[in-house]
């Protein structure tokens, strides 16, 4: 390794590192805020939040990553333009292509490190937030309630048009208890408020409303009774148990997962009546979409220090706010690239990976332009 190679890749940590903290920190604020509610409003411990942060921030990074390559590559070579450095080396004969030695290794060594997190680190990390916030959910049944919208508890559905999440009350309140057989009822009160026995059951007190009945035996019958206080119990165990529940979604799987699902739906095609298999289709076409961003994302990290550098060179800038402002639209434009091929994938528009490689196929061919115009 040359002297200027060493000399470039002593340079590329440190602006990485600083974007990287800066991007993560952005994203994290919002789920911060979120984080808050569940300590002040709902009750949630500490160190329960604190574990679902830090189960939240592998998808974080799993983002910011290949935007902080970016942003550190534009800085690095940003600074070496303002400087007159690189046209000190252009008059030594020395090739921008053959300056992007180094920094390829680096973002090569990134994408590496990239594909393993995405296969490796993330799909679990994001299996065991799931599995936290239902616990979280089961025993603070009101941290699970949002204003205006149904949300199940137990075998019961219950609608509330006010939630106080601290002290568990609630305002306006429509409950649905199923009955033995197909019955019914339907619960209608001002007011209530949740409340626990300890690792037993839920219990709802109701106040001011009306219970609607319906009956089995007669269906065209509708029991009506008034009250000031109903009392609703649901059976189940409120300690925090952190359960290992063995259903993954397609984020919480590995490729290994993904490709043997894959493989079973491409089997069960073959015998497949025809009305049948354009489900086991699309279901292929989704999971190989997984397959293909996982990657995608990790390779980006390459494309953006090829793209970077000779983007820089022409700016001529090193200062954090042109990188910055660079690297948002760069980034907004791979990102709707991304989704949108997502999105395509998943409807079997396009093949999986041309839906998941296009945003980066794109921004590879614009940085190989850019490449060999650099005068």
């Amino acid at each position: 390794m040359k002297t200027l190679d060493r000399y470039i890749l002593r340079m590329m940590p440190l602006p990485f590192l600083g974007s990287l903290a800066v991007f993560t920190m952005i994203l994290l604020l919002d789920q911060i805020v979120k984080l808050l509610d569940l300590v002040l409003k709902k009750g949630v411990a500490l160190p329960v939040v604190l574990k679902i942060l830090l189960y939240s921030l592998p998808f974080i990074l799993a983002l910011t990553i290949p935007m902080a390559v970016l942003v550190g590559t534009l800085l690095v070579f940003g600074r070496l333009a303002a400087d007159l450095e690189i046209l000190a080396l252009k008059a030594a004969g020395i090739s921008l292509r053959r300056i992007l030695n180094a920094p390829i290794l680096w973002g090569a060594a990134l994408a590496a490190g990239m594909a393993f997190f995405n296969d490796r680190i993330l799909p679990e990390a994001n299996h065991r937030l799931k599995n936290l916030l239902m616990d979280v959910h089961q025993k603070r049944p009101a941290a699970q309630i949002r204003p205006g919208v149904f949300v199940r508890i137990g075998e019961v559905n219950l609608y509330s048009e006010k939630v106080d999440e601290r002290t568990q009350r609630l305002k306006r309140v429509v409950v649905e208890v199923p009955l033995p057989g197909e019955g019914l009822r339907v619960v209608l009160a001002d007011s209530g408020r949740f409340y626990t026995l300890p690792d037993e059951a839920i219990f709802l007190d109701l106040f001011q409303g009306q219970i609607y009945e319906t009956d089995v035996d007669f269906p065209d019958r509708l029991r009506q009774v008034r009250f000031d206080h109903y009392r609703i119990r649901i059976d189940l165990d409120t300690r925090l148990i952190h359960r290992e529940r063995t259903y993954r979604g397609d984020r919480e799987k590995t490729t290994a997962m993904l490709l043997q699902e894959v493989r079973e739906n491409r089997a069960k095609l073959a015998t497949a009546p025809e009305n049948v298999r354009k489900i086991h289709e699309r279901r292929i076409a989704q999971l190989l979409v997984e397959v293909h961003k996982k990657y995608a994302l990790a390779v980006a990290c390459l494309v953006f220090v090829l793209l970077g550098a000779p983007l820089a060179v022409r700016l001529r800038r090193g200062g954090f706010g042109t990188a910055f402002g660079v690297a948002f639209f760069v980034f907004v434009v791979y990102y709707v690239l991304l989704i949108s091929g997502e999105e395509l994938g998943d409807r079997m528009l396009v093949p999986p990976a041309v839906g998941m490689w296009w945003a980066n196929a794109l921004f590879f061919c614009l940085a190989l332009w850019l490449l060999y115009r650099d005068p």
